[in-house]
Formats: structure tokens, C-alpha cells, sequence
């Protein structure tokens, strides 16, 4: 029986309060849960975001706690409690994945101390010196490989020689072997002697030693630069000035021919010249996330699968839509499509999703549904990988992944638990009848392949160690062979049109290609910074893959990729600040940790200058003077930087550090404040190195604080809570503030005045008076919707909000205000996700926005304000 997931109550349950609506939860309303998830689901992110690693363990962290909701929610006695008892379930959601899943990840960087340089636009002698860096990297990265990983700890990542020995389980005389062996190398390729730990120097540029390498470091780019200014005004929203990032990437596919590469992101599909690596064109801005990409065999057609459920199909020629369709019938967020494939005859097109058993097969030319296949009640599938699909050559059979028939069923609307493993399909899909249940596999499906003679059906397993990789004989369907020989925890199978198999064996350093017919290592490259968030793809001859800093092409055969050091799709940021004459927009970016990219406003490159902080829990500042600073969580120690200078201007010991810690710094009152989780706020003189303020709150954490910029003021909430506002002359709490029931706060530039948000309203409150100036009434269709950005121009006249985006919403809005009416004088769009960060550029003409999709957008605020000029804004700078 299919179990009916769709929503008939529509706008009805968008109209119900929260206590309502959790009602409906603890009855089993399904779609009463799909609101509540909506509603919270950006509130609870911000909590997995601050205490995970990865975007991918947060997403998997956030998957748990839904669950954990639905499966516990019955236990909830006082309703009104709930933004409580979901942050604990997140925080301790976040404890029990990382209790499970120790990880841990590095970053290869050079130490450079050239940001204020750079910043300053005075750093010309400081480009040879990076460019030279830029070039010993690359070829220690190019070293062969009996030495090349003993290289790259030693030369690049400053580890010891009993460190390394430790970590590759190798005798310390092979170490010291295998580094002379390097110094000879690197000898022969800069004439130079290399120093002991360290990078060698030159006669030209003196390089940074890595033996005493800065705390502040510098990443360099290792391949081509790809700077491509013009990518940054492709498809602007309006309004829009320019574009930084290109977004986050979810997926990526070469074409058959392999003239080009189609990259999935949070805000469309590019495409990348196959040759060159250059972006050519961007598609697709107004659908959601691309989730899934696919080919057909003629190269004609490209399918795009998107978070909603809907599915698009292309003409590549032309660039225009031909057909879209939409998976029905599953809970909003099941309905994400995460595997797309094309029959060879380009008959059918199948969909799978991200979290059950359910194919469903269309016509890509006329949109018609002809199947759905598997497990049509909704076996939860609890793995995060994509379920696979793959056709046949002769377009006869497709195979899946499935649930053991020891699995649960969804039984009257409760979710079940997920199985612990995967079995395999093959289903006819003429007759739509199963062929072959393929039962005895144990692990989750990673990737299916059939051969091109249709013989043989390979399958991979997702492992934590090392992944099997499973033949079957699609005559009988028996086991041909099964391997564990080959490395890595992530197997991709490709058949060549030879019909010879090759596989890219992808572990958190390395990429492997083999000739699996005749087990023979074809090459492989290192990939330094282990990022988690790497993406693939493999057709058989050519390899694609992007990682944190750069996008590589292999053709098989050829040990050499063609690489380009992008930066154009990080990861989503956490807060931007401008440099202090605005050409330079800095922004602090959570995964990986400490990364920093500082964006060039005047040129638009799309290459920015990478840095790296150590430690975590990083915040950059701006103060009133425009100098920037960072603070960092290093051991047991906050320490304070003006950004680009390595040396810390300030510590603060932390006696007992606490699981979770907040953190702030005012420059004007030279003070360093923190909250911990045992319910205190500490604010700390740097001048006198004494904590002078001990301040008991009631929330059980103190997740966000802020100084106003006179350091007069302290701000101070929990993860999900009302904000408190303190008075650090009188060393007590303003309680007047907290009645207000204030969430997200912006102090003015004077410091005496306060912007909150309320759930109908934004209020400007004064602080001295302790009287509300303004109250501005929040659109109908915003109210009861937090917003996840709130900023003051500099001259205190215009206050900028940014939405959390919500369901029917094409964009999530950015509004500003002006303080003295409370007009919106205007309303910027072009996030398709919520807003994290506003800033605005020391003179107010720009103001930047940056989103979870991955891209920041610089808006023209030039024309709105001198538009307005005349009125006198209702807070003083």
C-alpha cells in the first residue's frame, strides 16, 4: 500500500501557532511535523552548525535530530517548552555523532603574514613571494609518490620526524631516507639547498620556514589560477552589483564526450570547458538546489534533479527547458532527488531520493510518468549516501538499492528505524516486474554499474575502513568475483566503451584510479586538505573532482591533471566584514575551520586569497576605525589578532573550558567577553588581564553575544531565546530590554541604540532612556519568521534585515528600513536560502549578503540612499 504523505490542509497549518501545530505532532500529523520542521529547521541548523565539523556531518546531525523529534515528541508534557527541548535534543544529538565518529581533518597551509598588505593594496613585493610559494607547493605536491607523502607532512605541514614515522607506521630511518631523497629532488628543481623542517629559502624571495610557521597562514593555490571577474555578473539578481562564489557545490557530471564538465550548486548548474576549466555558462538560478545531474548517451539531453522533488530535463544545444517533472507522494524532505540516470536509448529517465527505495522512471520527452519502483511504502533509508540506479546498455533492466526484507514498514504514519544495510533490485522496466533480488549483500550501497556487453553488474559499498566492490553474473546472477583490495572508503566503477572497468578508489587524502580487469594502479593524486566536502565523477576516462581549493580533471592514462585553483565554491560563511577603505570584503567561513577568503570588491576575481586561523570558535570583528580583528579558541586560551598579523594582541586563559563557548571583542573598550554553558558571562579587561564582570544568566547556555561599538553595552542570548542586554559601566542588566522578547540584535554606530526583532515587529529601542524610538511592523506574509541578518549602515539612517526563507518563498528577502519612518525604501532578493551575514561597506553605498547557498551578493545601496537623503535618520552615527 503506498502510504499518502501530501498535505491537504495547505495554508491552514501555515496559520496555526506553534502550540497547535506540536498537537498535531503528538497526534501524528504528518503534515502538521513537515511545518514544524520548516518552521525550526533554520533555528536548530544554527545550533548544528556551531558544534559540527562538516557541512555533511551537520546534515546528517540534522537528519538525527528530526527523527529524535518525531520519535520523542509524545513525551513533551508543557508545549511551550518546546525551542528548549529541541536545542537540547540538537546539542545532544551533535555529542552522540561525534562520540560515534571520531574525525578529524587537516589543512596543508603556508604561512603568510601579507593580509594588511594585500588590504591595503601595497603588496606587490608580497605577490613574488606568494607566487614562488604558490610554486615549491606544487611541487612537492608533484613529487613522485614513494617520497611525496613523507614530503608534504615534513615541508608543508611542519610535522616532526617522529611524527610522521608515527603516523605511516614507518621506521625513522625510512623517514630520513626518503627526505634526503626529497632535498635531492627539490635540489634539481629550484638549484637550492632545502632547510631542516622547513621550506627552502632563495637567493629572490626569503620563503617563510615552516619549522616556525605562523599561526596566521596562507593558503596557496596549488594548480592554474581561474579568476574568470566576468562569471561574477552572470545572471545578477536586480540590484545586484556582483557575485562572490559561485555556490555550494552538491554534484558534478562530465559529459560523454567530455568537452564538458555541468556542476550542481545551491543556485544553479554551471558550466565548465572541459579543456580549460573555464566557466562558460550558468543555468537554471530560479529552481531550487541542484541535488543530482545526469547525461544521456548522445550527449543531447541533461537532467537536473532539485531539492523540491522536481526534476528537469534540458536541451544542451539550446539551453532551454524541455520538460519538468516532480516525484510525488513522500514527506517534503524525502522528496529530494539525489540520483538521476538515463536509459542508453533515451526512452526513460529515473529518479531515486535521498531517504527511501522508491524509483520513479518518465519519459524525458514528454514528462509522462510511466513507473514507480521498489519499496512504494517508504522504508526509511537511514544512509547518507545516495541510493544508485543504473540501466542496462540494452535499456531492459534497472537496478536499485532496496530494503532487506527483515526491514520495517511505515506503519499508520509512524517512521520506522532505518535497516543497516542495502540489497539490490534489478527489475525489468518494460514489465515493471523485479528479475533479481540480489539479497546477500551487507553493507549500503555506494554505486551500480552494468557492463557494456550486459554481462556483468558491479556494485560498491560506502565503507568506513575500505569498500567491497561485488561482480554478479547477470545470466545467473550469481557472485563473479568480490574485491576489498583496492583502498579507500568510497568506490566509483566506471565501464569503459571497450567494456573495461576502471574504479576511482577516493579515500579523505588520496584519489586512486585502477584497471580493476587487470588490478593494475593507474595513478593517483593526493589531495592535501582532506576536505569532507569533495565531489566527484567518473565516466570511465576522465575523472573530475573539486575539493576545498581547486578542480581537477584526469583523463586515464595520463598521470598529469588539468587543475585549477578556484576557491569559486566554498562552503557557506558565518559573518563578512569590510576592509577599512572598502576594497576588500573579508569573510569567515565554519567549514573547514578558521578559513578566511578575502574578496577583491573593486576587480570581482573570483580567485580570492585564502588564509587560515588555528584553533576554533573563530569571530571576525570590525571595529569603528575599520581595523579588523579575530578571535580564536586556541587550547585553553582566547587569543586576539588584528587580521593579518600572526602575533596574538591579547589572551585570555580559560580555567575549565566549557563544551560550548561564546565569544566577543570590543576594540574601542579594549574588553574580551565569553559565556559558557554552566550559565555565566565573563567580560575580561585586556589592559588590566583581569576578568571585571561575573554575570549568572538563566538560559542554560549563552550561545551569542555582541559589544556595542562604544564597549559600553553587552548583548548576550541562548542558542533559541530572547536576547538580555547588560550594562557594563553599572555591572547589571538592563531588564527593560528583555521584556521586549527580542531575537537577532544590531547596535546602532553611536552605541546607545539597539535594533531587535520581535515576532510581529523591529523595534529601536534607546538604551540610556530605556525607551522605544520605532516600532516597524513586519509584512504580513514575514510575521512570526526570525531573521537570520540585521544590520545598521554606517551612518545609522537605514537598517538592513535579511529573511530566513520559507516554503512558497522564491527568495528569501533582504528589506531595509529607513530608521527615521520606517519605510522599506527598498527589498533586495537573490538568496535562494536563508540569509546568514549582512555587512555594510564603510561608506553605506554597498551592502553585502551572504547565504547558505554558498554566495555572497553585493547590493547597490548607492541609489536608494541618496534617493532618501533629505530625511534625517533617527540614530546619529
Amino acid at each position: 500500500m503506498q502510504y499518502d504523505f501530501s498535505d491537504p490542509k495547505g495554508l491552514t497549518l501555515k496559520g496555526l501557532t506553534d502550540e497547535k501545530l506540536i498537537r498535531l505532532v503528538q497526534n501524528r500529523d504528518e503534515a502538521a511535523f513537515a511545518e514544524l520542521m520548516s518552521r525550526y529547521s533554520p533555528r536548530v541548523w544554527r545550533v548544528v552548525v556551531a558544534n559540527s565539523r562538516q557541512r555533511r556531518d551537520a546534515e546528517e546531525i540534522l537528519m538525527d535530530i528530526w527523527m529524535a523529534v518525531w520519535e520523542n515528541i509524545n513525551g513533551l508534557r508543557k508545549v511551550d517548552s518546546f525551542s528548549g527541548w529541541l536545542r537540547r535534543i540538537a546539542y545532544n544529538a551533535c555529542n552522540r555523532y561525534y562520540a560515534a565518529n571520531h574525525q578529524a581533518q587537516r589543512e596543508t597551509a603556508e604561512s603568510d603574514s601579507a593580509l594588511v598588505a594585500h588590504i591595503d593594496q601595497n603588496a606587490a613585493s608580497r605577490f613574488r613571494e606568494a607566487q614562488l610559494n604558490a610554486d615549491v607547493v606544487e611541487a612537492v605536491q608533484h613529487l613522485p609518490q614513494r617520497v611525496r607523502r613523507v614530503a608534504i607532512l615534513y615541508y608543508l605541514e611542519s610535522w616532526r620526524m617522529k611524527e610522521i614515522a608515527k603516523e605511516l607506521d614507518l621506521p625513522i630511518g625510512t623517514v630520513k631516507t626518503k627526505l634526503r631523497e626529497t632535498r635531492e629532488l627539490l635540489r634539481q628543481a629550484f638549484g637550492v639547498e632545502p632547510e631542516g623542517g622547513g621550506i627552502m629559502s632563495s637567493g629572490t624571495a626569503d620563503l617563510h620556514n615552516t619549522s616556525g610557521m605562523s599561526d596566521m597562514s596562507y593558503v596557496p593555490a596549488t594548480g592554474q589560477e581561474e579568476s574568470e571577474p566576468e562569471a561574477a555578473l552572470w545572471r545578477l539578481p536586480k540590484g545586484a552589483r556582483a557575485r562572490f562564489g559561485r555556490g555550494i557545490i552538491n554534484t558534478m557530471v562530465l559529459s560523454p564526450s567530455g568537452e564538458h564538465l555541468a556542476v550542481g550548486t545551491h543556485i544553479g548548474l554551471w558550466w565548465y570547458e572541459g579543456s580549460t576549466l573555464s566557466p562558460i555558462a550558468l543555468w537554471g538560478i530560479d529552481c531550487e538546489r541542484i541535488s543530482a545531474i545526469a547525461f544521456s548517451a548522445s550527449g543531447e539531453w541533461v537532467a537536473t534533479g532539485h531539492e523540491d522533488g522536481r526534476v528537469k530535463v534540458w536541451d544542451v544545444a539550446r539551453g532551454n527547458c524541455l520538460t519538468q517533472v516532480e516525484r510525488q507522494g513522500q514527506v517534503q524532505f524525502m522528496k529530494t532527488i539525489n540520483q538521476l540516470a538515463f536509459s542508453p536509448d533515451g526512452q526513460y529517465l529515473a529518479a531515486s531520493g535521498h531517504h527511501d527505495y522508491v524509483v520513479d522512471i518518465w519519459n524525458p520527452e514528454t514528462g509522462v510518468h510511466l513507473a514507480r519502483l521498489g519499496d512504494i511504502e517508504l522504508t526509511f533509508r537511514g544512509c547518507s549516501v545516495a541510493a544508485p540506479i543504473a540501466f542496462s546498455q540494452d535499456s531492459r533492466l534497472l537496478a536499485c538499492a532496496s530494503p532487506p526484507d527483515d526491514a520495517e514498514r511505515l506503519t499508520d504514519g509512524y517512521w520506522t528505524i532505518a535497516p543497516e544495510r542495502d540489497v539490490i533490485a534489478v527489475w525489468d522496466v518494460s514489465r515493471g516486474e523485479r528479475v533479481a533480488p540480489l539479497t546477500d549483500y551487507t553493507k549500503y550501497l555506494y554505486a551500480l554499474s552494468f557492463s557494456p556487453c550486459g554481462n556483468f553488474l558491479v556494485a560498491s559499498s560506502d565503507g568506513e575502513e575500505s569498500s567491497i566492490l561485488t561482480v554478479w553474473d547477470t545470466e545467473n546472477w550469481q557472485v563473479e568475483k568480490e574485491e576489498q583490495t583496492y583502498g579507500g572508503n568510497q568506490l566509483t566503477p566506471a565501464y569503459s566503451t571497450a567494456g573495461t572497468m576502471q574504479v576511482a578508489a577516493v579515500s579523505d587524502t588520496d584519489v586512486t584510479l585502477w584497471d580493476a580487469t587487470c588490478h593494475e594502479k593507474l595513478n593517483t593524486y593526493h589531495t592535501p586538505d582532506g576536505d569532507e566536502t569533495r565531489r566527484w565523477s567518473f565516466s570511465g576516462t576522465q575523472f573530475a573532482l573539486a575539493t576545498a581549493h581547486e578542480l581537477s580533471v584526469w583523463t586515464v592514462g595520463n598521470q598529469h591533471p588539468r587543475t585549477v585553483a578556484y576557491n569559486s565554491h566554498p562552503d557557506y560563511l558565518r559573518s563578512l566584514a569590510f576592509s577599512a577603505d572598502g576594497k576588500t570584503l573579508v569573510a569567515e567561513y565554519p567549514f573547514p575551520e578558521g578559513t578566511f577568503r578575502c574578496w577583491d570588491v573593486v576587480s570581482h576575481s573570483q580567485t580570492p586569497r585564502v588564509f587560515k586561523l588555528p584553533g576554533e570558535k573563530h569571530c571576525l570583528y570590525a571595529s569603528g576605525s575599520g581595523q579588523l580583528h579575530t578571535t580564536s579558541v586556541e587550547g585553553d586560551a582566547i587569543k586576539v589578532r588584528e587580521f593579518g598579523n600572526d602575533t596574538p594582541i591579547a589572551e585570555c586563559g580559560i580555567k575549565e573550558r566549557p563544551r560550548y563557548l561564546a565569544v566577543a571583542f570590543s576594540d574601542a573598550a579594549q574588553r574580551l567577553a565569553y559565556g559558557d554553558s554552566q550559565k555565566n558571562l565573563y567580560v575580561w579587561d585586556i589592559v588590566r588581564e583581569e576578568i571585571i564582570h561575573t554575570f549568572t544568566v538563566p538560559e542554560t547556555n549563552v550561545a551569542f553575544i555582541t559589544f556595542s561599538p562604544n564597549g559600553k553595552y553587552l548583548a548576550s542570548s541562548q542558542e533559541i531565546g530572547c536576547y538580555r542586554l547588560w550594562d557594563l559601566g553599572r555591572g547589571e542588566e538592563i531588564e527593560a530590554f528583555h521584556s521586549h522578547r527580542i531575537e537577532h540584535v544590531a547596535f546602532a554606530p553611536c552605541g546607545n541604540v539597539i535594533a531587535g526583532e520581535a515576532e510581529k515587529e523591529f523595534i529601536l529601542w534607546d538604551i540610556e532612556s530605556s525607551k522605544t524610538l520605532l516600532t516597524i511592523p513586519k509584512p504580513a506574509e514575514l510575521a512570526y519568521w526570525w531573521q537570520s541578518g540585521i544590520v545598521f549602515s554606517p551612518c545609522g539612517g537605514y537598517l538592513a534585515t535579511g529573511l530566513e526563507r520559507v516554503a512558497g518563498m522564491a527568495s528569501a528577502p533582504i528589506k531595509l528600513w529607513n530608521t527615521a519612518t520606517g519605510e522599506n525604501v527598498a527589498t533586495f532578493e537573490g538568496h535562494l536560502t536563508h540569509i546568514l551575514s549582512l555587512a555594510f561597506s564603510p561608506d553605506g553605498t554597498l551592502l553585502a549578503s551572504g547565504g547558505y547557498d554558498g554566495i555572497i551578493l553585493l547590493w547597490d545601496t548607492k541609489s536608494v540612499i541618496s534617493s532618501h537623503s533629505n530625511q534625517p535618520p533617527a540614530v546619529s552615527s
